[in-house]
Formats: C-alpha cells, sequence, structure tokens
C-alpha cells in the first residue's frame, strides 16, 4: 500500500512540474530570437522607387534630400568635354524594426539612391547625346543599445548596376567598393573592400565581422555607411572612355 501511495505521489509531481518545465523552454527560446515590431515588403521597382523620391517620400533624413537636378562637365581620356545634366534621386525605406532579449532595438532600412546622366558634346553639337542611369541600394542596420548612449549603425548588404539608354554606349573597368567609417564601441574604423563585377549588376554581402559605428562620429571624422562605383563608358574606343563616379553613403 505504502508502495503505491509513493507512486501515486511521485507521478502526481512529475505531472506538476511538466506544464512548468515546458513554459520556461518556450519562454527562452522567445527571448532568444527577440521581438519583431514593424515588418514591411520591400519595394524594388526602380521606377516606384523614383516616384517615392520625387514625392519627398523617405523612412530616413536624407543629408541632401530626395532629389536633386544639377549640370556637370567631364573630361574623357582623350580631352574632349561632355557636359550633363544630372538628376539624383533618393529614398529610404523602413523594412524591419525589432528588439532584441536585451532590449537593443534594431531598424533596418534599405537606402536606394538613382542617378539619371544625360549628355551632350560640349564641344560639337553634331554629335549624338549619350544617357546612362546609376543605382544602388544599401542595406543598414541602426542600432540602440540599452548599455551606450548614440544610435549605431552597421552596413549589411549592397546591390546596384547600371543601365544604359543609349545602346551603342559599352562599359568597362566596372569597380564596386563598400565601406563603414566611424568610432565603433571598441576603435575608429575604417572598413573597406573593392569588388569588380563583370556584368552591369551586382550584389555583395558586407563582411560579416565589420563593426557598427557610432552616428555622430568623433572629433573631425565624419561617420558614415555605404557603397560607390566607378565605370568607364565609351562608344567604340576604350581611350576616348570617361569615367562615371557614383556613391550611395548614409551619413
Amino acid at each position: 500500500m505504502r508502495k503505491s501511495i509513493f507512486i501515486f505521489v511521485l507521478s502526481s509531481l512529475v505531472l506538476l512540474m511538466s506544464p512548468l518545465t515546458g513554459n520556461a523552454e518556450g519562454k527562452n527560446a522567445g527571448e532568444k530570437k527577440g521581438r519583431i515590431l514593424i515588418k514591411n515588403k520591400e519595394i524594388i521597382e526602380l521606377k516606384i522607387l523614383e516616384e517615392r523620391a520625387e514625392k519627398g517620400l523617405t523612412d530616413l533624413v536624407l543629408d541632401e534630400g530626395t532629389s536633386t537636378k544639377t549640370n556637370i562637365v567631364m573630361t574623357s581620356k582623350n580631352g574632349k568635354k561632355m557636359r550633363f545634366k544630372v538628376k539624383k534621386l533618393k529614398t529610404a525605406q523602413l523594412l524591419e524594426k525589432s528588439t532584441s532579449v536585451n532590449g537593443d532595438t534594431v531598424e533596418s532600412y534599405a537606402v536606394t539612391s538613382i542617378t539619371n546622366y544625360d549628355s551632350d558634346r560640349y564641344d560639337s553639337k553634331n554629335d549624338s547625346s549619350y544617357g546612362i542611369k546609376a543605382y544602388s541600394r544599401i542595406y543598414i542596420d541602426k542600432i540602440t543599445y540599452t548599455d551606450v548612449p548614440g544610435t549605431y549603425w552597421k552596413l549589411i548588404k549592397a546591390t546596384g548596376g547600371w543601365e544604359r539608354n543609349d545602346p551603342i554606349l559599352r562599359l568597362a573597368n566596372r569597380k564596386v567598393n563598400l565601406g563603414t567609417v566611424g568610432l565603433s564601441r571598441q576603435r575608429i574604423e575604417s572598413q573597406q573592400v573593392t569588388y569588380e563585377p563583370t556584368r552591369d549588376t551586382w550584389s555583395y554581402n558586407a563582411p560579416s565581422d565589420w563593426n557598427p559605428v557610432n552616428s555622430q562620429g568623433v572629433n573631425i571624422t565624419t561617420p558614415f555607411v555605404g557603397a560607390s562605383s566607378t565605370v568607364d563608358i565609351f562608344v567604340s574606343d576604350p581611350d576616348k572612355s570617361w569615367e562615371l563616379q557614383f556613391a550611395n553613403n548614409f551619413k
């Protein structure tokens, strides 16, 4: 009889403890994952992003604004001058906002920059006009830590490319730079990596060991995260090409 009572009591304790153990495991799992507060579908169509920028729509304050127009003169390798009408469009979209188990907040953004270059030969009215579009999208995390003041920015990924409005244009010597400059939680950072894409579109992840940098900078160091590109553009002779420089930085 005593043996039966002992088994009954032991079984009851197991039943009582099992739900408590299960809840504890579930809570720990949830804490490790954190909590997603906002999640938006990414806009990837360039035309829609251009319209968004022209309307002044952006989820981040951009130093240069969302739409600017200017004129520039560039010189080719053989000394010919070319005048460009340049239209720059830029917009940022909040993709996700989440909190970690220790209370840190992470906001993930896609910052898209699009620049249209339309030109007429500066030194000859008889030459045809050229047009090209350079664009890129940088994916960045805005991190607010609970144990240090300020916000930090981390570059996650960058994509981009070039669109030729004139089929006669040819591209060569494509280069893409991903970079981060600023003060991390440990030291002053100057992180950079260079790629050489072979096509007119590209996509690269930032090295996972790059540290986030403080948005306020330090002393004379202006912090930024972003991507830049250069490409030589010509019609038939590479020796008569001109170099197109394009940057998409957030600071």
